[in-house]
């Protein structure tokens, strides 16, 4: 049997006249699971559906006999009252978030399965998500809500047209790919071949913003990923990115962020992994 990718194709008109909604959604538990050598998921039947986000790795899993090749940046939702598990073993470390919930998604979510073009925003729900529900002050209601803002990020990013041409999506990825380093809009049109005007009007059709700002997004993505996802000091992630002074560092990221890396990094500090 082949492997599927059941993402649902809906006519525009339905996606504007069908709201999502997910009032009914609950959390019940979940985590950040690391594989420790050879791994394969055990063969389980619960009454939850379970959300899982791969972020390394490859993961072979199966739902009543329906295999599924999971790769980084990619979900899967599995259904309550179905035999799922693994098909084969993963020989390399893998790691996924996974979410066990109560409550029906609605028909006019975006599928199954599918690829998460924006893995940054979804990493940091995530972390949001498993910071209140471990942080015992924290009211039930903050985990349901952070749980339905993610399930609802999931969706509007599998809604996505892919957005312009093939080659505006490799130059998105590019960026994206190198957000550690301190790009300009100069470094881009020089990397492609283009005039920095042609890619403004680019950006300006396909994304609605500047170049600059998309090249600042995808470098505070990074800086984000960096602090939640590492135990470096700030002075060793302003480093890796390519800040020449660290004063610089600290003004970027509060400039748009908001707030210091420190205070940042204080949000998210409480997650619960497992490791196999």
């Amino acid at each position: 049997m082949t492997e599927k990718i059941m993402q649902k194709k809906i006519a525009p008109e339905k996606i504007m006249s069908e709201e999502i909604t997910l009032n009914e959604i609950t959390f019940v538990h979940g985590g950040l699971f690391t594989s420790e050598g050879i791994w394969i998921h055990p063969n389980i039947r619960i009454d939850t559906t379970e959300l899982i986000v791969m972020t390394k790795g490859e993961a072979y899993l199966e739902e009543d006999g329906c295999p599924y090749h999971l790769l980084p940046g990619s979900y899967l939702l599995f259904e309550p009252g179905k035999l799922h598990g693994g098909t084969r073993q993963s020989t390399e470390q893998v790691s996924f978030y996974w979410f066990h919930f109560h409550g029906k998604l609605p028909d006019s979510f975006a599928g199954k399965t599918g690829a998460l073009p924006e893995r940054d925003r979804i990493d940091l729900l995530c972390r949001q998500l498993l910071h209140y529900a471990n942080t015992p002050s924290c009211a039930k209601a903050a985990s349901d809500y952070c749980l339905r803002l993610l399930l609802l990020e999931v969706d509007l990013q599998c809604r996505q047209p892919a957005g312009g041409t093939i080659r505006f999506s490799e130059i998105c990825e590019w960026i994206r790919m190198n957000g550690e380093k301190p790009l300009t809009s100069t470094d881009v049109a020089s990397q492609f071949g283009y005039h920095e005007d042609y890619l403004a009007r680019l950006f300006r059709k396909n994304l609605n913003c500047t170049m600059k700002q998309y090249i600042i997004k995808t470098r505070m993505a990074y800086l984000k990923t960096q602090l939640l996802s590492t135990d470096l000091s700030l002075k060793e992630i302003a480093w890796k990115a390519g800040f020449q002074e660290y004063k610089y560092f600290l003004k970027f990221f509060t400039i748009h962020e908001g707030m210091t890396p420190t205070a940042f990094r204080n949000l998210y500090f409480n997650t619960h992994e497992n490791k196999r």
